[in-house]
């Protein structure tokens, strides 16, 4: 969301050709101004390109303040000034949902284990890639709270901080649950859970303009535990006659999907994975990475899944879950390598999401214990 003192600094000029004679002038005076306008650009794939794509010109390394200063200026010649809030992403369209790699790759929405409750975390840091920190306060969050959230991103068209309407049962449809009164406590119950979430992130990046934090630190007088003031995924939920929802989600949720860190997710695929919360956060995963042969750590999938039952069930649930993606046209192919003695934890699954494999790959994945391969 852009800060009022940036808005209020591009109100002074009446065109763009007005904020371009400027804009040396505000990376000289007000750094903080000039960064925050870049990484707003950043979210532009024309506008990160020409900051990342350009570091050598006949041979000679670019500066990065004269990419920086590049870049912000082709950010001003397509740039939104009335709307800042609004979230266009290419390929993103009525039939799927953009998906943040920020989110898929930590535990923050994870797998329903129907053995336990769901529990309440309190300030628990987030199992998360190495370059981000997320703590987070609530309930345990699952997938069908994560596809609540994204109907509600593609209900209110990005348009984030602006309130909007949206029927119940339009939500139930885009997630593939039936209007049963039960889907539409769960609903209710997952909403409930979205806007009482205390989330904290911060991503750094060896770009500065493509380091973010979201939410603030504070300390409280001494003695006491530092606590973190955070945002809420969703700012305010009522429910209207006729069982309509006016909602309003954070803006700041458009700085997770920046830097084209994000897949697409297809409604209908996911729809067909039912209540399969491992395959659906599988789904999530692969979905940011455009390589057709991927390779994950199962120890990594067991951490992201925020599951507490034995890694020998999990490898099983794991393969179950790959059926299930197969099935439903998600992958094209999986293969889960046997387990050599004491080195179960160790092993790493490869998919392959839009093609099948080719025999040299096969190869390369060594003796398996489990492989399909569908059309």
């Amino acid at each position: 969301m852009r800060s009022e003192a940036l808005q209020n600094w591009l109100n002074q000029f009446t065109s763009r050709s007005e904020i371009l004679k400027n804009i040396r002038d505000l990376e000289k005076n007000n750094e903080e101004l000039f960064e925050e306008l870049l990484r707003e650009g950043l979210t532009y794939e024309e506008v990160k390109s020409r900051y990342t794509d350009f570091s050598y010109y006949k041979g000679l390394k670019i500066p990065e303040g004269a990419r920086a200063l590049r870049a912000v200026e082709v950010y001003v010649g397509i740039m939104d000034f009335s709307d800042p809030s609004v979230m266009r992403l290419p390929g993103w369209h009525d039939g799927n949902t953009p998906s943040a790699n920020l989110i898929d790759t930590s535990a923050l929405f994870g797998a329903l284990s129907k053995r336990i409750e769901r529990p309440f975390l309190a300030n628990k840091t987030i199992y998360s890639r190495s370059n981000c920190l997320i703590r987070y306060t609530g309930e345990a969050l699952y997938q069908l709270d994560w596809d609540v959230l994204h109907a509600l991103i593609c209900f209110c068209r990005g348009q984030f901080n602006k309130r909007f309407e949206v029927r119940q049962i339009d939500i139930l449809k885009m997630i593939g649950l039936s209007k049963a009164g039960y889907n539409y406590d769960l609903l209710k119950d997952s909403i409930v859970r979205l806007r009482k979430t205390d989330i904290y992130i911060e991503s750094s990046s060896k770009s500065p303009a493509m380091s973010f934090s979201i939410g603030e630190v504070k300390s409280l007088p001494k003695g006491k535990r530092r606590r973190i003031d955070t945002f809420s995924l969703i700012l305010e939920a009522t429910i209207l006659d006729n069982n309509v929802l006016a909602l309003t989600l954070d803006a700041r949720l458009k700085f997770l999907f920046g830097n084209n860190e994000y897949g697409l997710i297809d409604w209908e695929k996911r729809n067909k994975l039912k209540n399969n919360d491992i395959a659906k956060k599988i789904q999530c995963l692969i979905s940011g990475q455009k390589t057709n042969m991927q390779r994950h750590r199962m120890e990594k999938l067991y951490q992201l899944m925020g599951l507490t039952s034995s890694f020998k069930e999990f490898t099983r649930l794991l393969k179950h879950a790959c059926e299930v993606l197969l099935a439903a046209g998600v992958i094209k192919a999986y293969a889960i390598p046997a387990a050599p003695r004491g080195a179960g934890q160790d092993r790493i699954i490869t998919i392959w999401t839009t093609e099948i494999p080719t025999p040299e790959e096969l190869q390369a994945v060594g003796r398996v214990a489990a492989y399909a391969c569908g059309e």
